[in-house]
């Protein structure tokens, strides 16, 4: 007996549709955004590559991709300036094309990734926030060509791939709580390991997981075998960063993800002036000495700390006049020494002195004059608020959505206070302000999502109004027709 194949359309597997494609928005946010690359990159490349190295950490990105091989991994050598994952992706792009275009590679790789955490992105604004068609189209489209960020993927550091990294994780996130796997639950528990040792600002997320693991097995139990391998991957993950941290300490003493922590946090101290309740006053002399000649060889240098001084510390500490002479001339561990004391005898002041910074007014003002990152600040306070609001009105209306924002607004926040922190106290002054948007970078496309989302409440608010005064007034004439 033959069988008879039903050749109408309607028994066949549905094919791709390129017409019902091209009317996709995000296809044509995408090609817009491939053209738009692919052309700066062309006119651009060579450029790109000499403004990616010229910055120093980029140095340091690089000599410490050059010092890795299997020899050193083996024997558990680290570098203690830069944690492994961007030094190993230049030593793979290395291997790979060569040093002559090795830098280049990356480049492309970064522009690549960036492209495609575009379509999580999308995924996010869709699923999460509901946006209407115009401020979706217009939320994606500010990610993806927005100058502040594209313009890091032209780099050698670790920000470009913070931010793709971030957007594709919280996209997991997302994936996870309305259809949970345990691909997905084996990503987001190794998530924390991969973010902290790409950069150590992420430390923040991994007692996050942890809270969200949590919240997401109370609230989805049916799930709770998935939930609990996600668990275990984060304590394999916290257990590798301890183990991370023991061979930094093994090599400079220090029990850290890298030694910038304890040069930063020293920083910090001498910044505040709380340097002069410090024990040690054989580095207090070198600290004073070191700002007295900087103020003789800089005079005209304006300060860091204009406006307040929080527990009436002198005015007269400031970082311009502290370079990074000081910080080699005290061996690491007698800095690590003299922060715990201090940290430790001092701490309600030392946290107001981070309060103070964390407001955005003692560190933001120069020269008398307020610098546009206290404006960027001040807004995602206040949209932080708002979203907080949100979060504790619609607890008990929308569990899933509410875990998310309750996520994000907790990312955000953790990126916010590590930048505030810890920017500016590098040992090149003057980077400073610059530092700011640097550390940042990762919280931005979620703060373009928060915008969109309350620029599309505002726009369906006076919609809202717009119908009922139209109503309004219908009624009003068919009562004074009726009338007469």
């Amino acid at each position: 007996m033959t069988v008879r194949r039903d050749s109408s359309t309607e028994s066949q597997t549905p094919k791709w549709q390129i017409s019902g494609m091209l009317c996709l928005p995000l296809f044509w946010i995408m090609t817009i955004t491939a053209f738009c690359y692919m052309t700066s990159f062309l006119l651009f490349q060579f450029g790109y590559v000499e403004l990616g190295r010229s910055s120093p950490d980029s140095d340091e990105y690089i000599q410490a991709a050059e010092n890795i091989s299997l020899s050193h991994i083996l024997s558990g050598d680290v570098d203690t300036l830069r944690p492994p994952v961007y030094p190993t992706m230049i030593r793979l792009a290395q291997i790979l094309f060569g040093k002559e275009h090795a830098y280049l590679a990356l480049i492309v790789f970064q522009y690549f990734l960036y492209f495609i955490s575009i379509w999580f992105f999308h995924r996010i604004v869709q699923e999460e926030f509901h946006l209407s068609p115009l401020c979706s189209v217009a939320c994606v489209t500010c990610y993806s060509l927005t100058p502040t960020l594209v313009a890091h993927h032209q780099k050698i550091l670790s920000e470009s791939l913070s931010i793709s990294s971030f957007v594709i994780i919280f996209a997991l996130i997302s994936f996870h709580i309305r259809r949970p796997t345990y691909r997905t639950v084996v990503l987001l528990g190794f998530s924390g390991l991969y973010l902290v040792m790409l950069r150590p600002a992420f430390l923040f997320f991994v007692p996050l997981l942890f809270v969200f693991w949590f919240l997401v097995a109370v609230s989805r139990r049916a799930e709770l075998s998935r939930h609990l391998v996600g668990l275990g991957c984060t304590i394999i993950s916290i257990a590798l960063i301890l183990g991370y941290c023991h061979l930094v300490q093994k090599k400079c003493g220090i029990f850290a993800v890298t030694e910038v922590a304890i040069a930063n946090q020293y920083m910090i101290i001498v910044q505040s002036g709380l340097y002069q309740y410090g024990a040690d006053t054989e580095v207090i002399d070198l600290i004073q000495t070191s700002i007295d000649r900087g103020k003789k060889l800089h005079p005209d240098f304006p300060p860091v700390n204009s406006w307040i001084s929080p527990y009436g510390l002198p005015n007269e500490t400031y970082l311009n006049y502290f370079g990074s002479l000081q910080c080699q001339s005290v061996a690491l561990e007698r800095q690590a020494a003299f922060v715990t004391q201090i940290l430790r005898d001092h701490q309600w002041k030392y946290l107001r002195y981070c309060m103070g910074k964390f407001i955005g007014v003692q560190h933001e003002v120069i020269g008398g004059r307020l610098s546009p990152q206290i404006i960027t600040f001040q807004l995602i306070y206040f949209l932080l608020a708002c979203e907080a609001i949100t979060i504790l009105l619609y607890r008990f209306r929308t569990n899933c959505t509410t875990l998310f924002r309750f996520m994000l607004w907790a990312a955000i926040a953790g990126v916010i206070v590590t930048t505030v922190l810890g920017a500016g106290h590098a040992t090149r002054p003057p980077l400073e302000l610059t530092e700011y948007s640097r550390l940042v970078t990762p919280a931005i496309p979620f703060v373009i999502i928060l915008i969109f989302r309350y620029i599309d409440v505002l726009l369906s608010f006076w919609k809202t109004i717009g119908k009922t005064l139209k109503t309004e007034l219908s009624n009003d004439t068919i009562s004074l027709s009726y009338r007469k």
